[in-house]
């Protein structure tokens, strides 16, 4: 008895189809014997011996029949048969039927079921900047339409999202962060574990046009990079991925750039690296150096807000010099030129002196649309001259910096391109000293324009902050702190750090940088000198746009690094001037020192390419150039 129980309780566990197969002998059972039993109280009311057992089968399948028949024992044997109908056919038939439905739809929710799409967009990993780098995809569709149409394939948008596990609850995350963009149609998300090759081959990697693999921020430096190079030797060595005559190109995200060198070496395809502690570093220092840039980082990065970078090649002016190549764009700024496709091909970035556009050249612009790209016959050529260098603000820049992260080393060591300006940290923070000295040691040697004076204590108590001279610095720099365990805890730390630093500095017009990781509580910090850096949504704005040109990457690398050509805002009185003029007047006047102009802020708000025709007074407003800020 003891083995009949086992074996039928393996049996039951193994599936729907055993189940329904022990029912179905039960049944089966049920009528052989009720038939047998009711042939030997009645034997003339059945010729033959399957007439007694279909009698049965018709009790327990269906309860009408019950008061057709006749004779007390035949009437008890139907209402036993009856009753074990409700129990077999009725009660367990229809709970493994439920049983099965509801296991069915877990596992569509579950996302386990391979997609059957091609050319789509695949985003590896949930995690803070996911739902931002999916929104960027589905608010630039037309962006996307056009990188889909160089592959030749399908037209549509379609983004699948690979993550961990999946259920209703992220399912209505995933709709909530993605706000009026959401598309259910657009959007596929499916369960799987980036390590597990069988995992990516249920979301179709090796078909897919693009593969993204955003990182971790929130955590020890470098720990999700393990995970993304793993990944990297996987779809390498796949048959799939190496029988495709035109693999998918990847953008892989990197939180230390240390570990770049690897992920090339594992994955020898159309990959482009973007480490970003390196970018938000560059950002940072940029922010730091030159004030109230945040906007227009966002602007530029973010589609769909004010101007965007484009790099496009043109074949029809091949063999220009970029100051007459620049003339054919009345509505846009040339940048420069990146010489390739890939992300590690060199950008030309400034007036181009002695500049001459080549066959596999893209031109940089920045643009209102895609429609001030194309080019239009030149009215007017402002001829290149060597650009003015724009000296440092201060001799010594004084940094008062609240919180300590990862992001601070990378930071310094962006500036180790900028050696014409000294910056002096104070540093404010519960970490203690010795493990930042040992973080600056291993990823920022060497800084001699640097230097940092460390002190211990709370950023959220005003009575430490004020207790460190708030008139002797000429920035601050609020971090988001990388020691706490979760992002809405860091972020309430920065929050309450920046309220302090409100609170210490009063009417004082020092600029404050914050750095966030959540874009909801951007809007609880504002003010006028204030500049906010989103680390999610620059990462997400940075890793599409890579996506969809590779050569921009190269536009990113060399438009933030200290040493190059920067962005930043001046005075009309820098360019000598002194009356209103126009958008375009202003733009040559910039011109003649080599700089070139990208926007105007005036008293309102910043403004990226307002148009030629555009008042601008200079004696009001500040003028937005892209100028080199030191020798190279």
């Amino acid at each position: 008895m003891t083995r009949f129980r086992y074996l039928l309780e393996r049996a039951l566990i193994r599936g729907t189809w055993y189940r329904l197969g022990f029912i179905a002998l039960a049944i089966i059972a049920v009528s052989l014997l009720g038939g047998l039993a009711v042939e030997m109280v009645a034997p003339g009311d059945f010729p033959y011996w399957f007439d007694g057992v279909w009698w049965a089968f018709l009790r327990l399948t269906d309860p009408g029949y019950l008061g057709d028949d006749e004779g007390a024992v035949k009437r008890i044997i139907a209402t036993v048969i009856t009753v074990l109908g409700y129990v077999l056919f009725m009660g367990a038939l229809i709970a493994i039927m439920t049983q099965w439905l509801d296991e069915t739809l877990a596992r569509l929710e579950r996302g386990e079921t391979p997609i059957a799409l091609e050319e789509h967009l695949l985003v590896v990993g949930w995690g803070e900047r996911t739902a931002s780098l999916v929104e960027e995809f589905l608010r630039s569709r037309d962006r996307v339409q056009r990188f889909l149409a160089r592959r030749e394939g399908e037209k549509r948008v379609k983004v699948v999202l690979m993550v961990e596990e999946l259920d209703a609850d992220l399912h209505a995350e995933v709709a909530a962060r993605m706000g009026d963009v959401w598309d259910p149609n657009a959007v596929i998300l499916r369960a799987g574990s980036r390590l597990r090759l069988d995992h990516l081959e249920r979301v179709n990697f090796s078909q897919a046009a693009a593969i993204v693999l955003p990182g971790n921020h929130h955590g020890a430096i470098g720990g999700a990079d393990v995970a993304t190079i793993k990944t990297l030797m996987s779809v390498a060595k796949h048959p799939a991925l190496q029988a495709e005559a035109e693999p998918p190109r990847i953008v892989a995200e990197l939180t230390d750039r240390r570990m770049a060198e690897l992920a090339d070496f594992a994955y020898p395809g159309q990959l482009d690296v973007v480490p970003t502690d390196r970018f938000v570093g560059r950002i940072l220092a940029q922010n730091l150096l030159h004030p109230g840039l945040s906007e227009a980082y966002h602007d530029l990065l973010s589609h769909g807000h004010g101007a965007a970078l484009f790099a496009r090649r043109f074949p029809e002016l091949h063999g220009k010099p970029l100051d007459e190549v620049s003339a054919h764009f009345p509505e846009a700024a040339v940048l420069g030129i990146v010489r390739g496709d890939r992300g590690n091909s060199p950008a030309i970035l400034g007036p181009g002196l002695g500049v001459v556009l080549e066959n596999n050249d893209h031109v940089v612009l920045v643009a209102r649309s895609l429609d001030h790209t194309e080019p239009v016959a030149p009215t007017k050529v402002v001829p290149a001259v060597e650009p003015e260098v724009v000296p440092p603000p201060v001799e010594a820049l004084q940094v008062l910096c609240l919180g300590w992260s990862h992001e601070l080393p990378a930071l310094v060591h962006e500036l180790r391109a900028h050696p014409a300006q000294e910056v002096v940290f104070t540093v404010l923070s519960s970490v203690p000293v010795a493990e930042r000295e040992e973080a600056l040691a291993k990823r920022a040697p060497r800084s001699h324009n640097a230097r940092f004076d460390h002190r211990f204590g709370d950023i959220t108590k005003p009575d430490d902050v004020r207790g460190l001279d708030p008139d002797a610095f000429h920035r601050v720099l609020i971090l988001g702190s990388t020691q706490t365990e979760t992002v809405e805890e860091t972020d309430a730390r920065t929050l309450v750090a920046w309220l302090t630093a409100q609170n210490v500095f009063g009417d004082r017009t020092t600029p404050i940088l914050v750095e966030l990781f959540d874009v909801g509580n951007e809007a609880m910090v504002h003010s006028p000198h204030v500049d906010v850096v989103v680390r999610p949504r620059v990462v997400s704005a940075l890793l599409a746009h890579v996506t969809f040109r590779g050569a921009l990457l190269a536009v990113y690398k060399t438009l933030l690094s200290a040493g190059g050509p920067s962005l930043m805002l001046r005075t009309g009185a820098d360019y000598a001037l002194d009356r209103p003029l126009t958008f375009a007047e202003a733009r040559d006047a910039v011109a003649e020192v080599g700089h070139i102009l990208v926007g105007i802020h005036d008293p309102d708000d910043l403004r990226l390419l307002p148009g030629p025709e555009r008042r601008v007074d200079p004696r009001l407003d500040k003028l937005l150039v892209l100028a080199p800020s030191s020798k190279e």
